[in-house]
């Protein structure tokens, strides 16, 4: 008798859907970070081709690193550079948090 396949037993293992649901919170947030930034450029200019550059702003640095990325994961542990990388994301969204609330308050005193 052939055995059954399973299309969900990797769902079955606690660490596989804490990777998952990780992943989901992660592309969720990223996406939202990126969606912010663009409204609030927009919002502060009003202007299509500043929209635009934020788009480039954030697609070249990607483009660049995707061409090192496979040598350095390679060379390096992959844990370390994970954290690293997550480490500069959260990073860059405490720094626009600094600075949207410092452009905020600085507006509502005068």
């Amino acid at each position: 008798m052939k055995a059954r396949h399973d299309p969900y037993i990797s769902l079955r293992n606690s660490n596989f859907r804490w990777y998952v649901a990780s992943l989901v919170a992660l592309t969720l947030g990223t996406q939202i970070q990126a969606t912010v930034v663009a409204w609030q450029v927009y919002a502060l200019t009003k202007d299509p081709l500043s929209l635009g550059l934020v788009g480039l702003a954030e697609a070249l640095p990607f483009i660049g690193a995707a061409l090192y990325a496979g040598h350095i994961a390679d060379r390096h542990n992959r844990k370390v550079l994970s954290i690293i990388a997550l480490a500069v994301q959260v990073a860059c969204a405490i720094a626009l948090l600094v600075l949207t609330l410092l452009q905020r308050f600085g507006r509502s005193t005068r």
